[in-house]
């Protein structure tokens, strides 16, 4: 039996927390035959598990987030019925059959006495009747397409587009910004030019590079190529790529030809280095990198003896990039410690002294994340950590960098920076609403300024509002500054055998609770 419209928005709002497009509706309205085995299926998806990250590993997590979606509470609000949830899930129970339980247990808020019960119900329902008024007003079809940031501009309360909360007049203040959607997007669906895995010659403002599949469906194959030709027009030309395992092909270093692409969204799927070569592209702004598959260490015998000495980690990397970027962007690297994402810049890209980029990363962990060029780098790096889940890399490499700025509300930790002693003179990470774990590599705050062979470099550092670890694997001199917000913050000294010189006029150390040596 077939679901309604309703039935299916319930969910997305349950599940996804946003707006179901129209075609997104119609797919799932007869995909499954009940909500439970609907509920179960969508939990499978990439967009589920990009939404929910490790919470799916995690029953606790997991009811926490489906609470917030449909009850509007949290733990210390409920734990009884989060923890009566959870051992539904630990009994055997389907995270789909939980799920729609707990959306009728909301649709029996109705007419409850309870305030807060009854605000949970109003609030669901309006984000319901929105789902259903952009399903019928939005049809969504080739969506990551023309809709890149989807999830934000369909979804629903903070940090989302859609701010519907258990008042009636947020639903028409949503259903405008649906209309404003619909209207900006109008005609662009047509527009797109869907590559193949044949050599294209195309002009347009938005093009498709998703996967292929050969002659008789037996293999799937990238659809971008060495030999293509692509020519943007309009607003912000946009390229959207999905790398898989070409097992026809086996190519993963990639070199088309792009005149005027300002903006690259690359999905890299496949489960080993992924290389899209930039060197015959032009006008590219914009960078993006997401659904970083996990990609094997190759283990490097050194002394021959049959036992690997060390792992060289798998790579991304957008490579030869022609001019200075206005945004790079890495997301949902899945866990991948191993793996390193490289913005690699032709050499004259960066040789100006003062080029600025913004760097977002959201679900990210990883080894190294590079943005730079041989010899030269963007002097300003203005950092945003977001996402579900925390962001850690164990080296931050940017060339020439002299001011590091960290703002976002997810907690983030760099083990390290390479490439940045005799530059970097200014961390200012007062912006960032969550926890910063830093540590300040050896050589960078004692080293001496580019250009010279002597002197002591004058550095900063500044936390933000989080439980804040800054760690210093140099001594501190009396020209440097440390200053921590607020929080219960750390300041770890690393170094061998260091020194902290305070003087009358120097060392400037604030708004740390602990010192730890």
């Amino acid at each position: 039996m077939a679901l309604t419209q309703t039935e299916v928005s319930k969910l997305y709002v349950a599940i996804f927390n946003r707006a179901s497009e129209g075609a997104g509706n119609e797919y799932w309205q007869t995909n499954q035959p009940d909500m439970v085995s609907t509920a179960d299926t969508m939990l499978t998806t990439d967009d589920a598990i990009e939404y929910f990250g490790d919470t799916l590993d995690d029953n606790q997590a997991f009811i926490e987030l489906i609470y917030k979606n449909t009850l509007n509470k949290t733990y210390e609000d409920d734990p009884e019925g989060i923890d009566y949830w959870v051992s539904e899930l630990e009994s055997g129970k389907s995270k789909g059959e939980v799920v729609t339980s707990i959306v009728t247990v909301v649709e029996s808020y109705e007419n409850s006495e309870d305030v807060k019960a009854k605000e949970a119900y109003d609030q669901f329902m309006n984000r319901v009747e929105v789902s259903n008024y952009t399903a019928d007003n939005f049809e969504g079809e080739n969506l990551p397409e023309i809709m890149p940031d989807y999830k934000v501009e369909l979804g629903f309360g903070e940090g989302n587009n859609l701010d519907v909360t258990s008042d009636p007049a947020s639903v028409e203040s949503a259903k405008a910004e649906i209309d404003d959607i619909v209207s900006e997007l109008e005609g662009v669906a047509d527009d797109i030019q869907h590559l193949t895995a044949n050599p294209d010659n195309l002009t347009g403002n938005v093009f498709d590079a998703g996967r292929v599949w050969n002659p008789d469906e037996s293999d799937q194959m990238n659809s971008l190529n060495d030999d293509d030709v692509l020519t943007g027009e309009g607003d912000n030309p946009t390229l959207n790529v999905t790398l898989v395992n070409d097992t026809e092909s086996g190519d993963l270093n990639i070199m088309p030809t792009l005149n005027n692409i300002a903006t690259i969204n690359t999905a890299f799927t496949a489960d080993a280095n992924q290389t899209i070569d930039l060197q015959d592209a032009t006008g590219i702004k914009n960078l993006s990198a997401t659904r970083i598959d996990n990609i094997p260490q190759t283990p490097i015998d050194e002394d021959l003896d049959g036992v690997p000495d060390t792992l060289i980690p798998g790579r991304i990397t957008y490579d030869n990039i022609q001019s200075a970027l206005e945004t790079a962007t890495v997301k949902n690297s899945n866990d991948n410690t191993g793996v390193d994402m490289i913005f690699d810049h032709s050499a004259s890209a960066l040789a100006g002294d003062a080029d600025e980029v913004a760097l977002t990363i959201s679900n990210v962990q990883m080894n190294d994340l590079r943005i730079d060029g041989v010899t030269e780098g963007y002097e300003t790096i203005n950092l945003t950590s977001t996402g579900g889940d925390a962001n850690s890399l164990n080296t931050l490499t940017d060339e020439d960098i002299q001011t590091l700025n960290i703002s976002g509300d997810q907690s983030l930790t760099i083990a390290g920076e390479n490439n940045a002693a005799g530059s970097l003179t200014t961390v200012d990470a007062s912006a960032l609403e969550a926890n910063l774990d830093f540590r300040i590599s050896q050589g960078i705050i004692n080293s001496a300024p580019d250009g010279t062979s002597n002197g002591d470099i004058a550095f900063t550092i500044k936390s933000g509002a989080g439980d804040d670890i800054i760690r210093v694997s140099d001594s501190i001199h009396s020209n440097d500054t440390v200053e921590m917000g607020d929080g219960e913050d750390t300041l770890v000294i690393e170094a061998v055998d260091p020194t902290v010189n305070y003087t009358a006029d120097g060392t400037t150390i604030t708004g740390v609770e602990r010192v730890e040596l």
